[in-house]
């Protein structure tokens, strides 16, 4: 019997970010380590994976983007992600083989940024992860140094 099923991220990370600004655009390039836990569901009812809960998981993001200024502090842009995740999804039931979606994925994002003061910036980032509706979702709190 075979079952596919889906499973939910949620995490925190800490990334370095680079960038410059050329007139009304803002460049940037960013690498973030991130870790944290994930659930499994949506499975049918031929396959149960009960202990698929509270998962661990790391991954780290490489990201090149370009960005407008709508404002002095408010941008838009796309960028590509590189990014790279391992999941801890070995079952405790050794009669189950998991095999887990692909840990490397090239994507591109949609990115809207919003420069508090100049030494904090809030961002949102949009990434579709294929075309069977996976997607991430990245809120970013900048702090300048």
């Amino acid at each position: 019997v075979e079952s596919q099923g889906f499973a939910n991220y949620g995490g925190f990370g800490v990334g370095v970010e680079k960038h410059w600004r050329r007139k009304r655009m803002l460049y940037s390039t960013m690498l973030t380590v991130a870790a944290g836990k994930v659930s499994s569901g949506g499975f049918s009812p031929a396959t149960n994976f009960t202990d698929g809960i509270n998962r661990a998981w790391k991954a780290a993001h490489l990201t090149f983007s370009g960005n407008y200024g709508l404002s002095p502090t408010f941008y838009t842009g796309t960028g590509l992600l590189i990014r790279y995740r391992e999941v801890d999804w070995i079952p405790m039931d050794t009669t189950l083989t998991v095999s887990p979606w692909d840990r490397g994925s090239l994507t591109g994002q949609l990115i809207l940024r919003w420069e508090i003061a100049r030494t904090v910036q809030m961002t949102q980032v949009f990434a579709p992860l294929d075309l069977n509706g996976a997607t991430l979702w990245q809120w970013i709190l900048m702090i300048r140094l």
